[in-house]
């Protein structure tokens, strides 16, 4: 459920699907960027190399929070997407794919 909150305030959220959630909280939280490149270079070895990134700092339910978003595209057509919400020392991090 509390994914699905989640996935339900990020913008055109309904044009992706199989969405999966990871959390990660204080120190941890620092391990971000290292999620980043790692989710990164995954999706480049499947043959997905990123098109885009976005980031924003929006007004969430506890404060504010950065969110950052990477589209991934395949030369096939297929997209997918790394999406990141960061709140003071918790992030979570989703991944899904284009429908």
């Amino acid at each position: 459920a509390g994914v699905d909150a989640i996935v339900r305030r990020i913008e055109g959220s309904s044009a992706w699907t199989d969405w999966e959630a990871y959390t990660l909280g204080g120190v941890a939280a620092n391990l971000a960027g290292a999620i980043d490149h790692q989710v990164t270079t995954a999706y480049a070895v499947a043959g997905y190399f990123e098109q885009s990134r976005t980031q924003q700092t929006v007004q969430g339910p506890a404060g504010p929070e950065t969110h950052t978003r990477i589209v991934y595209g395949a030369a096939e057509g297929g997209e997918r997407l790394l999406y990141f919400v960061r709140a003071g020392q918790e992030v979570v991090w989703l991944t899904a794919r284009s429908r």
